[in-house]
């Protein structure tokens, strides 16, 4: 037992002393200008046909009865994704749009006749996120702006009752107002500049002392390199490998090219598993009001219109801080209030005004190399919403939901044949909102292995 124990504390202080770098502090990396314009067309089809017969009853001559039926399915959805980013000291600038439709058709067919029914809908979307920076990386505006507008029907046909058709549309818009001080910048491409040039260095490739200056050029170059749009992944590829090494020698770190300089700047370029990494804090107060309009109409019978107003108020909280070259920690926390200035829905109960919401989450993730990763995450969650009545009750109540939450994760690259994946997470929560579920426990877990034998 004492030789295990002090086995396991020579390996916390191995673990301890190899995470520990004290000459390299990933914080100081500051994220180059750059525009980045992508987009995106999603299209996808499924659908299904199936014919069968049954016995149903008889027939006057004493035989059994035989029924044919046949159901047919079909869904069908396209999405076109728009996304712009613009990241310069003063400003930091986030546009998203989308438009997507989607078909859906069903058909059941028997001796009775044949019934269908299909829906079709579209949805645009556009939003946005504007930071305004008043001083460098310290205070700033933002503006939110949200825009969400949909429409569709839905037609039913069945040989034993009327034609029904029904339309519908409806759009959400809001903007966000605050501001705030504090940045993040996003550190992902230091750190693989960091293992490049070391693992180059390592191996006698480098034909001078390696400079923080030398890392810092290379992470901005990466950053550029990475945002350059290609229709032509090959012709990317080729692009990057040239330009890095054209760095390389500009800079002097490389007179003689040999395959073993090659292979390591391929290897660490193209086949990194690079995680999202950021550092920095950044504390804002944001007020949003927000619309919603609804219709809803049946050719020939009902309709029916909702509008609805709140106003969301919020505080929030994120950092993320790179204690070392190995370990992070993250923390975020929001305060929100939603408040109902106008609904169309008129309730003969009183109905609340006000409903607070929390969230927040404390991780610590650990990255040994930038092929493995460790990840934990406790967050806790809570949520005001209206119960039910009673019979002597003549308003709703406000009630709390508290949920807590323990994840952790594993991907550990063991070597290029052996990687290990798992992940393992407790949820516990109080009471669901509009559900009867109370006070429950789950635990998940995944745990895989790939060994490639080739």
């Amino acid at each position: 037992m004492k030789r295990t124990i002090a086995t396991l504390c020579l390996l916390g202080a191995a673990l301890t002393g190899y995470c520990q770098d004290k000459n390299f502090d990933l914080s100081r990396y500051k994220f180059p200008d750059y525009k980045r314009h992508e987009l995106e067309l999603n299209f996808n089809s499924n659908g299904r046909s199936s014919s069968w017969s049954a016995i149903n009853g008889s027939n006057p001559d004493g035989t059994w009865r035989t029924v044919d039926y046949k159901d047919v399915y079909n869904n069908s959805v396209i999405n076109l994704g728009y996304n712009f980013t613009n990241n310069t000291r003063k400003r930091q600038e986030n546009i998203y749009s989308s438009f997507s439709s989607s078909y859906r058709f069903d058909k059941s067919s028997n001796e009775l006749g044949t019934t269908t029914f299909s829906s079709p809908d579209a949805n645009f979307r556009i939003s946005a996120e504007e930071k305004y920076y008043l001083t460098e990386n310290k205070w700033f505006l933002e503006v939110d702006p949200e825009f969400d507008f949909q429409i569709g029907s839905d037609n039913y046909k069945s040989p034993n009752t009327d034609d029904i058709k029904r339309r519908r549309n409806a759009f959400n818009a809001q903007i966000g107002l605050g501001g705030g001080i504090g940045r993040m910048e996003y550190v992902s491409d230091y750190w693989q500049a960091y293992y490049i040039l070391e693992e180059l260095k390592k191996q006698g490739s480098l034909v001078r002392n390696l400079e923080e200056k030398d890392i810092y050029e290379f992470a901005t170059l990466t950053s550029q390199l990475k945002s350059k749009r290609f229709f032509d992944f090959r012709l990317k590829k080729i692009e990057e490998m040239k330009s890095l090494d054209s760095l390389m020698h500009e800079n002097h770190l490389i007179e003689q090219e040999d395959i073993s300089y090659f292979s390591t700047l391929s290897d660490y370029w193209n086949f990194a598993n690079i995680s999202n990494r950021s550092s920095g804090r950044v504390l804002k107060i944001l007020v949003t009001p927000m619309v919603s309009h609804r219709f809803d109409k049946e050719l020939g019978g009902w309709k029916q219109t909702n509008n609805t107003t709140y106003l969301k108020s919020e505080i929030n909280f994120q950092c993320s801080k790179q204690l070392n070259l190995y370990w992070e920690r993250n923390f975020n926390l929001n305060f929100s209030n939603m408040t109902t200035i106008n609904n169309d829905f008129n309730s003969f109960y009183e109905y609340p005004k006000n409903f607070l919401q929390i969230n927040s989450n404390l991780g610590w993730n650990y990255y040994p190399n930038f092929r493995t990763q460790f990840r934990t995450m406790l967050s806790y969650h809570a949520t005001q919403f209206a119960s039910g009545l009673n019979q002597a009750e003549t308003a709703y109540k406000k009630v709390w939901s508290n949920n807590v939450e323990l994840n952790s994760s594993i991907y550990y690259y063991l070597s290029p044949q052996l990687r290990i994946n798992g992940n393992i997470s407790a949820n516990y929560y109080d009471k669901k909102p509009n559900s009867e579920q109370k006070e429950k426990l789950d635990i998940y877990y995944t745990l895989g292995f790939q060994y490639s034998i080739f």
